[in-house]
């Protein structure tokens, strides 16, 4: 929301802001679901005219992938810290 509003302040239009993403997330069994993954459903939930997401391998190379200047943030998750933001 903050880069929204700032976004909006600056240029008036936000879009196409470069994410790398790590996706560990393993599938598992919730109630009468099955293969449900909140990495997957995270991602789907993304705006893809506001963040471009682009994989990454492993939190490190998300990591420099954001210092490079390639991605604005990075988000990961896996199955044991279900989502982080960096």
């Amino acid at each position: 929301m903050a880069m929204f509003v700032f976004g909006l302040a600056f240029s008036g239009n936000v879009s196409d802001i470069p994410v790398a993403v790590v996706n560990h997330d393993s599938p598992a069994a919730f109630g009468n679901q099955t293969d449900l993954s909140l990495g997957a459903s995270i991602v789907e939930h993304l705006d893809p005219d506001l963040i471009r997401m682009v994989p990454a391998a492993d939190e490190a190379a998300a990591v420099a992938m954001v210092e490079r200047g390639e991605a604005r943030a990075a988000l990961k998750g896996n199955s044991a810290q279900r989502s982080a933001v960096h």
